[in-house]
Protein backbone atom coordinates (compact mmCIF):
# COMPACT_ATOMS: atom_id res chain seq x y z
CA UNK A 1 0.00 0.00 0.00
CA UNK A 2 1.04 3.70 -0.77
CA UNK A 3 1.56 6.06 1.75
CA UNK A 4 1.26 9.83 0.45
CA UNK A 5 3.02 12.41 2.03
CA UNK A 6 0.93 15.94 2.76
CA UNK A 7 2.50 17.90 -0.64
CA UNK A 8 0.45 15.10 -2.77
CA UNK A 9 -3.14 16.56 -1.39
CA UNK A 10 -2.74 20.15 -2.38
CA UNK A 11 -5.53 22.11 -3.89
CA UNK A 12 -7.89 19.58 -3.14
CA UNK A 13 -10.42 21.33 -1.23
CA UNK A 14 -14.47 20.44 -1.14
CA UNK A 15 -17.22 23.34 -1.85
CA UNK A 16 -18.82 23.02 1.27
CA UNK A 17 -15.64 22.17 3.81
CA UNK A 18 -18.24 22.06 7.02
CA UNK A 19 -21.06 19.84 6.04
CA UNK A 20 -22.05 16.69 3.83
CA UNK A 21 -23.39 18.40 0.39
CA UNK A 22 -24.55 16.99 -2.86
CA UNK A 23 -21.46 19.98 -4.59
CA UNK A 24 -18.64 18.34 -2.26
CA UNK A 25 -19.28 14.83 -5.00
CA UNK A 26 -16.19 16.29 -7.08
CA UNK A 27 -13.98 16.30 -3.72
CA UNK A 28 -15.02 12.95 -2.68
CA UNK A 29 -15.07 11.25 -5.75
CA UNK A 30 -11.46 12.20 -6.78
CA UNK A 31 -8.70 9.25 -6.18
CA UNK A 32 -7.09 11.65 -3.30
CA UNK A 33 -10.16 10.53 -1.05
CA UNK A 34 -9.08 7.08 -1.43
CA UNK A 35 -5.59 7.93 -1.10
CA UNK A 36 -5.72 10.17 1.75
CA UNK A 37 -7.54 7.14 3.81
CA UNK A 38 -5.36 4.51 3.28
CA UNK A 39 -2.42 6.92 4.24
CA UNK A 40 -4.20 7.38 7.45
CA UNK A 41 -5.01 3.27 7.80
CA UNK A 42 -1.88 2.55 7.24
CA UNK A 43 -0.74 5.01 10.52
CA UNK A 44 -3.60 3.19 12.75
CA UNK A 45 -2.35 -0.41 11.28
CA UNK A 46 1.20 0.71 11.89
CA UNK A 47 0.44 1.45 15.30
CA UNK A 48 -1.36 -1.72 16.24
CA UNK A 49 1.27 -3.56 14.74
CA UNK A 50 2.14 -5.62 17.72
CA UNK A 51 -1.56 -6.58 17.78
CA UNK A 52 -2.06 -7.62 14.31
CA UNK A 53 -0.30 -10.56 14.39
CA UNK A 54 1.84 -9.61 11.24
CA UNK A 55 -1.47 -8.37 9.08
CA UNK A 56 -0.20 -6.70 6.34
CA UNK A 57 -3.45 -3.80 5.01
CA UNK A 58 -3.74 -4.44 0.71
CA UNK A 59 -5.85 -2.93 -1.58
CA UNK A 60 -8.14 -0.04 -1.31
CA UNK A 61 -10.15 1.06 1.83
CA UNK A 62 -12.71 1.71 0.39
CA UNK A 63 -16.14 2.37 2.43
CA UNK A 64 -16.28 -1.40 4.13
CA UNK A 65 -15.01 -2.85 7.16
CA UNK A 66 -11.40 -4.61 7.37
CA UNK A 67 -11.06 -7.29 9.61
CA UNK A 68 -7.20 -6.77 11.21
CA UNK A 69 -5.76 -10.39 10.67
CA UNK A 70 -7.11 -11.91 13.93
CA UNK A 71 -6.30 -9.70 16.01
CA UNK A 72 -9.85 -8.57 17.30
CA UNK A 73 -9.70 -5.21 15.93
CA UNK A 74 -11.15 -3.98 12.51
CA UNK A 75 -11.04 -0.95 10.34
CA UNK A 76 -13.17 1.23 8.54
CA UNK A 77 -13.31 4.61 6.90
CA UNK A 78 -16.20 6.91 5.97
CA UNK A 79 -17.38 6.66 2.56
CA UNK A 80 -17.48 8.86 0.19
CA UNK A 81 -21.60 9.11 -0.89
CA UNK A 82 -24.22 9.88 2.15
CA UNK A 83 -27.83 9.02 1.51
CA UNK A 84 -30.15 11.92 -0.64
CA UNK A 85 -27.28 12.79 -2.92
CA UNK A 86 -24.41 14.39 -0.71
CA UNK A 87 -20.86 13.80 -0.12
CA UNK A 88 -18.45 13.96 2.37
CA UNK A 89 -16.73 17.10 3.26
CA UNK A 90 -14.00 15.20 5.65
CA UNK A 91 -11.81 11.92 6.11
CA UNK A 92 -12.22 9.38 8.97
CA UNK A 93 -10.78 6.17 9.57
CA UNK A 94 -11.24 4.12 12.72
CA UNK A 95 -10.35 1.29 14.48
CA UNK A 96 -12.63 -0.56 16.37
CA UNK A 97 -13.40 -4.16 18.11
CA UNK A 98 -15.18 -6.59 16.32
CA UNK A 99 -17.98 -7.16 17.51
CA UNK A 100 -19.41 -3.35 18.43
CA UNK A 101 -20.42 -1.24 15.26
CA UNK A 102 -17.01 1.19 14.48
CA UNK A 103 -19.39 4.11 15.57
CA UNK A 104 -20.03 2.54 19.11
CA UNK A 105 -16.21 2.34 19.93
CA UNK A 106 -13.48 3.62 17.93
CA UNK A 107 -9.67 5.05 17.74
CA UNK A 108 -9.98 7.65 15.34
CA UNK A 109 -8.30 9.94 12.83
CA UNK A 110 -10.19 12.86 11.79
CA UNK A 111 -8.96 14.99 8.85
CA UNK A 112 -10.69 18.80 7.60
CA UNK A 113 -9.24 20.65 4.94
CA UNK A 114 -7.96 23.75 5.28
CA UNK A 115 -10.67 27.03 5.08
CA UNK A 116 -12.67 24.98 7.41
CA UNK A 117 -14.26 27.21 10.05
CA UNK A 118 -16.59 24.23 11.92
CA UNK A 119 -18.05 20.90 11.26
CA UNK A 120 -21.31 21.67 11.07
CA UNK A 121 -22.66 17.58 11.05
CA UNK A 122 -23.44 16.97 14.74
CA UNK A 123 -24.42 12.79 15.05
CA UNK A 124 -24.47 12.92 18.80
CA UNK A 125 -26.08 15.57 21.69
CA UNK A 126 -22.87 15.83 23.20
CA UNK A 127 -21.23 16.89 20.13
CA UNK A 128 -21.80 20.23 20.93
CA UNK A 129 -19.53 20.12 24.12
CA UNK A 130 -15.98 20.22 21.64
CA UNK A 131 -17.01 23.78 21.69
CA UNK A 132 -15.18 24.01 17.91
CA UNK A 133 -12.05 22.58 19.73
CA UNK A 134 -9.21 23.26 16.97
CA UNK A 135 -11.22 25.15 14.53
CA UNK A 136 -10.84 27.24 12.52
CA UNK A 137 -8.46 25.15 10.15
CA UNK A 138 -5.87 27.40 7.87
CA UNK A 139 -5.93 27.28 4.73
CA UNK A 140 -2.77 25.31 3.40
CA UNK A 141 -3.04 23.14 5.87
CA UNK A 142 -4.80 19.84 7.06
CA UNK A 143 -6.67 19.93 10.68
CA UNK A 144 -6.25 16.90 11.91
CA UNK A 145 -7.48 15.15 14.85
CA UNK A 146 -6.68 11.83 16.99
CA UNK A 147 -9.14 10.14 19.76
CA UNK A 148 -11.19 7.48 21.11
CA UNK A 149 -14.94 7.64 21.73
CA UNK A 150 -17.20 5.21 23.15
CA UNK A 151 -21.32 5.51 22.76
CA UNK A 152 -22.71 2.93 25.42
CA UNK A 153 -26.00 4.76 24.49
CA UNK A 154 -27.80 6.39 21.80
CA UNK A 155 -28.93 9.77 22.13
CA UNK A 156 -31.50 11.60 20.85
CA UNK A 157 -29.55 12.14 17.58
CA UNK A 158 -27.50 9.12 17.14
CA UNK A 159 -28.55 6.19 15.26
CA UNK A 160 -29.68 3.08 17.75
CA UNK A 161 -26.93 0.91 15.89
CA UNK A 162 -24.22 2.72 16.58
CA UNK A 163 -24.58 2.06 20.83
CA UNK A 164 -22.46 -0.66 22.33
CA UNK A 165 -26.11 -1.58 23.84
CA UNK A 166 -26.65 -2.83 20.41
CA UNK A 167 -24.14 -5.93 20.40
CA UNK A 168 -25.54 -9.01 21.23
CA UNK A 169 -24.33 -9.47 24.75
CA UNK A 170 -25.56 -9.10 28.34
CA UNK A 171 -25.82 -5.83 29.44
CA UNK A 172 -23.72 -6.05 32.46
CA UNK A 173 -20.43 -7.11 29.66
CA UNK A 174 -21.05 -4.21 27.67
CA UNK A 175 -21.32 -1.84 30.39
CA UNK A 176 -17.82 -3.54 32.31
CA UNK A 177 -16.63 -2.55 29.01
CA UNK A 178 -17.64 0.77 29.13
CA UNK A 179 -16.61 1.58 32.70
CA UNK A 180 -13.21 0.24 31.86
CA UNK A 181 -13.25 2.35 28.66
CA UNK A 182 -14.07 5.39 30.72
CA UNK A 183 -12.02 5.21 33.18
CA UNK A 184 -8.64 4.96 31.48
CA UNK A 185 -10.36 8.61 29.13
CA UNK A 186 -10.02 9.91 33.00
CA UNK A 187 -6.75 8.80 33.38
CA UNK A 188 -5.66 10.10 29.56
CA UNK A 189 -6.75 13.86 30.58
CA UNK A 190 -3.13 14.78 32.44
CA UNK A 191 -1.19 12.84 28.70
CA UNK A 192 -3.70 14.96 26.51
CA UNK A 193 -2.23 18.35 28.26
CA UNK A 194 0.43 17.31 28.15
CA UNK A 195 0.75 16.29 24.71
CA UNK A 196 -0.35 19.40 23.47
CA UNK A 197 1.13 21.84 26.09
CA UNK A 198 -2.43 23.53 25.72
CA UNK A 199 -5.85 23.00 27.36
CA UNK A 200 -7.90 24.40 24.45
CA UNK A 201 -6.54 21.67 22.23
CA UNK A 202 -8.32 18.45 23.22
CA UNK A 203 -11.63 18.00 25.03
CA UNK A 204 -12.38 14.96 27.33
CA UNK A 205 -16.50 14.50 27.78
CA UNK A 206 -17.49 11.70 30.03
CA UNK A 207 -21.14 10.82 30.98
CA UNK A 208 -23.14 8.18 32.05
CA UNK A 209 -23.87 7.59 28.37
CA UNK A 210 -20.54 8.67 26.72
CA UNK A 211 -16.71 8.94 27.48
CA UNK A 212 -15.17 10.66 24.45
CA UNK A 213 -11.38 11.87 23.96
CA UNK A 214 -10.52 14.37 21.56
CA UNK A 215 -7.37 15.75 20.40
CA UNK A 216 -6.00 18.39 17.68
CA UNK A 217 -3.10 17.93 16.48
CA UNK A 218 -0.67 20.78 14.97
CA UNK A 219 -1.96 21.70 11.63
CA UNK A 220 -0.35 19.79 9.08
CA UNK A 221 1.41 21.92 6.22
CA UNK A 222 0.49 21.19 2.61
CA UNK A 223 3.70 22.06 1.39
CA UNK A 224 5.55 19.14 3.55
CA UNK A 225 6.97 15.51 2.51
CA UNK A 226 5.95 13.87 5.62
CA UNK A 227 3.89 13.99 8.38
CA UNK A 228 6.09 14.40 11.52
CA UNK A 229 4.21 18.00 11.90
CA UNK A 230 1.31 16.84 12.69
CA UNK A 231 3.02 14.43 15.22
CA UNK A 232 0.24 11.74 14.25
CA UNK A 233 2.30 8.76 14.96
CA UNK A 234 3.21 9.79 18.82
CA UNK A 235 -0.28 10.65 19.23
CA UNK A 236 -1.79 7.35 18.05
CA UNK A 237 0.68 5.06 19.65
CA UNK A 238 -0.74 6.47 22.92
CA UNK A 239 -3.98 5.78 22.34
CA UNK A 240 -3.34 2.56 21.04
CA UNK A 241 -1.54 1.03 23.97
CA UNK A 242 -4.27 2.39 25.93
CA UNK A 243 -7.19 1.79 24.76
CA UNK A 244 -6.76 -0.86 21.48
CA UNK A 245 -5.58 -3.93 23.75
CA UNK A 246 -8.26 -3.58 25.71
CA UNK A 247 -11.05 -3.26 22.13
CA UNK A 248 -9.23 -6.73 20.86
CA UNK A 249 -10.06 -8.60 24.25
CA UNK A 250 -13.74 -7.31 24.15
CA UNK A 251 -14.35 -8.69 20.72
CA UNK A 252 -13.50 -12.12 22.01
CA UNK A 253 -15.50 -11.87 25.08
Amino acid sequence: MTDYPPSHFQDWTPIVPHDCDKFNKKWATDEKFEQLGRTFARFLQNSASHLTEGFDLQGPLGGGTIKLGNSGLILKGNSAHLQRGSYSYKRFVRIGADGYHPNALQIFIECYTGGTQFDNRARDDTDTLYKRVGFPIPKGNFGIFIGMSALLDSSSKGEKNWRMLARDLDTKFIQNDFDLVDNLVDSSSDWALEFTGDPKQFRIVRTSRVSRLRVKLPNQSLDADDWSQSRIEEGLEYLVSIFAKHFADFSRS
